[in-house]
């Protein structure tokens, strides 16, 4: 076994509120997926040009929603969780920045490759981030616990950004 129950229950606990965050970028994302079919349709430079306007506004302010939320996990934690889960503390302060790295790498992915019709690169990025990912995990959650597995999904997610942008960079789009 990689970890212990306890240790599970502490990062379960964490990751339920980074996946309820994570569920209300979808919604924004699925809304705009449409109109980036249709941009980079009509206009590539154009789309490519909202695309990195989107990505740094939304990437500033899930950072700026991190930070807060890192500030506060311990009211938080108290909150929905209770005294108990106090250890899951540190594991929330570092999990909730996968909301950020997983919201860029969103709107890459997504609104960049699979809306420019790049179903291979994006295939590619996802393939490199589940490597990356099994490698990543293993050796985190064996040294540094739970906190380090959520280090380690921070580490996939901009792994995977950065291979979707050096795609998107090499056909001039961002």
């Amino acid at each position: 076994a990689l970890t212990n129950v306890t240790t599970v229950g502490y990062f379960s606990a964490a990751q339920r509120i980074v996946t309820a965050l994570q569920l209300l970028w979808t919604a924004v994302s699925q809304a705009l997926y449409p109109y980036f079919c249709r941009s980079f349709e009509s206009n590539a430079k154009k789309a490519g040009t909202n695309l990195r306007k989107v990505v740094y506004l939304v990437g500033a302010v899930t950072l700026a929603g991190a930070i807060a939320t890192a500030l506060i996990a311990p009211r938080i934690v108290s909150i929905l969780f209770g005294a108990k889960y106090v250890s899951a503390l540190p594991v929330l302060q570092v999990l909730i920045f996968v909301v950020c790295a997983s919201s860029v790498n969103s709107l890459l992915g997504l609104q960049g490759l699979l809306a420019m019709k790049l179903e291979h690169e994006y295939l590619m990025a996802i393939l490199t981030g589940i490597i990356a990912n099994v490698v990543l995990a293993t050796l985190a959650i064996k040294v540094w616990g739970s906190v380090g597995l959520a280090w380690a999904m921070i580490a996939v997610e901009v792994i995977v950004s950065f291979r979707e942008l050096r795609v998107l960079r090499r056909k001039e789009i961002f």
